[in-house]
């Protein structure tokens, strides 16, 4: 489980048969800026997170796993937009990317979907619409196990 701390930092702890590890601060790959956040794990273990790290607002970035070590990330510049891209959430087998933003739609923030491409890049984002959004602010998407209930903070949809 990853998730963040004080300046905003992504610390990770794990589960193991006697309980919780002590939280660990992920290496500076992952917390290279400032406002480290919002971290989604693919299931090749690739974490997919929120970080500022220039005049724009904020950007989606992927941090390779390999062999436990979190590898500098790349901003996703096909995803990210000139305004606030945040609250990632990746599919586990990394087929899709849902995450909120700011460029406009339905609301305040709206969530949006990209698709992995067949060359390994991901497609234009997509408004996920009226049936997912709301005119509130829509973030912080996850998908649950059966992959029929899409749930954000402001609102929760049956698909």
């Amino acid at each position: 489980m990853h998730f963040t701390r004080g300046q905003v930092d992504v610390w990770m702890v794990e589960r193991t048969a006697q309980g919780w590890t002590e939280p660990v601060r992920l290496n500076d790959n992952i917390n290279m800026g400032r406002g480290n956040s919002c971290g989604s794990i693919a299931g090749d273990g690739s974490l997919y997170f929120t970080a500022k790290t220039s005049d724009k607002p904020i950007d989606v970035f992927c941090s390779k796993l390999v062999n436990g070590i979190y590898f500098a990330p790349q901003n996703l510049a096909g995803v990210n937009s000139p305004d606030a891209d945040h609250a990632p959430f990746v599919a586990p087998d990394g087929s899709y990317l849902i995450f909120s933003s700011f460029r406009g739609g339905q609301g305040r923030s709206d969530l949006f979907i990209s698709f992995r491409t067949d060359d390994g890049a991901w497609s234009e984002p997509l408004n996920m619409c009226s049936r997912i959004n709301s005119a509130q602010k829509d973030e912080y998407p996850h998908v649950t196990r059966l992959a029929n209930t899409c749930s954000s903070i402001a609102t929760v949809h049956q698909l």
